[in-house]
């Protein structure tokens, strides 16, 4: 029908529709430039990062504290498993709560997932300072909040860390489709912005000291840091796809006047 076709890839590595129909695209933005090399060859890439929610970096960290009921004087653990939650993740947590190894001068800000939300509370409700949610609408609230990120690797999530410049433990789904989970997270680890951690190391690791270990040795810092180095004069996402799309148009149009 010769319609114009425009692909925005999210992960490392591409997905089925991606790799099928990419060489027949006009364009293909990627959000890893990773991504280039599962594609034909001569495909027209554009690398751009993903697109993030806007409603990010609004909110001060004292503000989201507060709004959240939090101790402003502790730092603050985000534990992220998506919207389900993750089972391996939760049980790790529980496990270090259970050994007593969350520091005095740190707080849990903990989405459960809705699956475990009822479980989480009752065996570590009452024994921990932390907040516990089954599911998070207002994400931006809780990136404001957070000095470090224990979660998953999905491309938008990653993408949302970047653009908070939040340092982060990375546990990739280890059913993701092609593996793509671990290859974004290997992805940040190698820019130094993040520490992988395979699913199956979890019962060997004390997922919360090893949080509390990249804040006090000041390897959290650094990641702090690389990120925000990455976001420095970099255009968002979404401005290069829409300008883009835009262009295309205008100049659709001119070629039909």
């Amino acid at each position: 029908r010769k319609i114009t076709v425009l692909l925005q890839e999210q992960n490392s590595f591409p997905g089925l529709v991606t790799r099928k129909i990419a060489s027949s695209a006009k364009k293909v933005y990627l959000g890893y430039k990773k991504a280039e090399e599962y594609l034909p060859e001569g495909t027209n890439c554009v690398l751009t990062g993903n697109p993030v929610r806007g409603d990010l970096n609004k909110i001060s960290r004292e503000d989201a504290l507060k709004k959240l009921n939090l101790d402003e004087s502790k730092k603050t653990i985000l534990i992220l498993g998506g919207s389900q939650g993750a089972r391996s993740i939760n049980e790790a947590v529980l496990k270090d709560l259970e050994r007593d190894l969350l520091s005095d001068n740190y707080q849990i800000l903990w989405q459960t997932g809705k699956r475990d939300y009822k479980e989480v509370v009752a065996k570590a409700g009452k024994k921990v300072s932390c907040s516990l949610f089954p599911f998070v609408e207002n994400i931006e609230d809780f990136y404001a909040a957070a000095d470090i990120v224990i979660a998953r690797a999905g491309a938008l999530t990653l993408a949302e860390l970047e653009a908070s410049l939040l340092p982060s433990i990375l546990i990739p789904f280890p059913s993701a489709a092609g593996d793509h989970q671990r290859k974004n997270a290997l992805y940040f680890e190698e820019c130094g912005f993040a520490k992988l951690i395979d699913e199956k190391e979890l019962a060997q690791k004390n997922i919360i000291s090893e949080a509390i270990g990249l804040y006090e040795s000041g390897k959290a810092t650094v990641m702090k840091e690389k990120l925000a180095s990455s976001r420095t004069n970099k255009k968002p996402a979404v401005d290069i796809i829409c300008e883009d799309i835009l262009e295309i148009i205008k100049k659709s149009k001119e070629e039909k006047s």
